[in-house]
């Protein structure tokens, strides 16, 4: 009669016995956030080299100030945006909040 041997460990208890015996590694995301800090100030610096009146509108508050602009009737507070977008990060987060203007109440017309 033959008699199986019980394994002590499983695949997986041996997979994270040998990932902590590697200790702390960085996580993948911080690439990301580095990839993401690049991109932007490729873009701000690409954008810097073009005349205002000549680049693109990338959100909905450029696109809004520009008709709003052409029209004459621009908020004098947001210039025609509407408000702002503010960074809130915090704790390794990244947050970009937008505050509407209060003058205007957020429509980016003068009232």
């Amino acid at each position: 009669m033959n008699t199986l041997v019980v394994p002590e460990m499983g695949i997986i208890d041996d997979v994270e016995r040998d990932d902590e015996d590697h200790g702390y590694e960085r996580d993948e995301t911080d690439n990301c956030h580095r990839l993401g800090a690049l991109l932007k100030r490729l873009v701000a610096e690409s954008d810097a080299r073009i005349p205002v009146e000549r680049r693109a509108p990338r959100t909905l508050a450029d696109m809004r100030a520009r008709i709003h602009r052409a029209a004459g009737r621009a908020c004098q507070d947001c210039d025609g945006t509407g408000g702002e977008t503010k960074d809130t990060s915090s704790g390794g987060v990244t947050r970009r909040t937008w505050h509407s203007c209060s003058s205007c109440r957020g429509t980016g017309e003068s009232r």
